[in-house]
């Protein structure tokens, strides 16, 4: 039941990053222009960078403290709310086309 879980949560995780090829193809096939485009850019590079740093730190704290300590119960909470908000900046930028 772990293993299912954690595919799971891993599937969940993803679902951030399979937004950013629709955001970018709806705002190609919109024709917006170049400027709010590198504004758009920016804004999902940066959520790409944050959430690489998480995707590391998790692993150390896993290495370091082992998958059922306390220290990755509690990252596992930072990381949810990380890609909570991600996942809303995300919306935002698609809708926002």
């Amino acid at each position: 039941m772990r293993g299912a879980q954690r595919r799971s949560n891993l599937l969940n995780q993803n679902k951030l990053f399979l937004l950013i090829p629709a955001i970018l193809l709806v705002i190609n096939s919109f024709g917006q222009d170049q400027q709010d485009y590198s504004k758009l850019t920016a804004v999902l590079d940066s959520i790409y960078t944050e959430d690489q740093l998480c995707q590391r730190q998790y692993v150390e704290i896993q290495n370091k403290y082992g998958r059922q300590s306390e220290e990755l119960k509690s990252f596992r909470a930072v990381m949810k709310e990380k890609y909570s908000h991600n996942l809303n900046i995300n919306a935002d930028c698609l809708f926002a086309v």
